[in-house]
């Protein structure tokens, strides 16, 4: 039965309990047609804000090492005698984030026999705010990518006194093995 059939179906007393009336084809199409457009636009609108929400891994992970540039470069023109410096950070993997996870089990065992199991079932999901599967996931922990080797250019890197206090800088912020610093003037 279509929805035609539906609307012709219908009878309506009036208050007074007399006369019956049909409803008006045209006002229940045309609320019909609201009822669909909200939704579809509903639905679109939502995309958009998620996406707008999270930003990509790849932005995240770019960002954070030209943030990383800009404090050594601004931390290594301090030292005496460094001159106009320009820092170049490679970095391994983008970063990620570690999401709460919430993981269930069922046992199912043997009639009276305690100690053998006939199966287990696990299941896990990933928990998100808001309790509903729209929302956002709860981000647990967030790495920063891996610094894999700087490049330092420095005019003053010329002297060797200059050279050796740049790069035992660079060593001592980010810990990395010695041949993965360079420092040149």
């Amino acid at each position: 039965m279509g929805i035609r059939e539906i609307v012709n179906s219908a009878v309506y007393t009036s208050p007074d309990g007399g006369e019956k009336k049909k409803p008006n084809m045209i006002i229940i199409w045309l609320i019909i047609a609201a009822v669909i457009i909200l939704a579809v636009t509903s639905l679109a609108g939502g995309d958009k804000e998620k996406s707008k929400a999270s930003p990509d891994a790849s932005e995240t992970a770019y960002e954070y090492t030209k943030e990383q540039e800009k404090k050594l470069e601004m931390t290594l023109k301090r030292i005496n005698g460094a001159g106009d410096v320009s820092v170049y950070i490679s970095t391994s993997g983008g970063g990620e984030k570690v999401l709460a996870r919430d993981s269930k089990s069922k046992l199912s065992k043997n009639g009276g026999d305690n100690s053998a199991a006939d199966y287990s079932e696990e299941s896990e999901s990933t928990v998100v705010t808001g309790g509903s599967r729209s929302g956002e996931p709860y981000v647990v922990e967030e790495r920063t990518p891996e610094i894999s080797g700087v490049l330092v250019v420095a005019s003053g890197a010329a002297d060797e006194k200059v050279r050796l206090e740049i790069y035992d800088a660079v060593k001592a912020l980010y810990g990395i093995a010695a041949h993965r610093i360079k420092v040149t003037y």
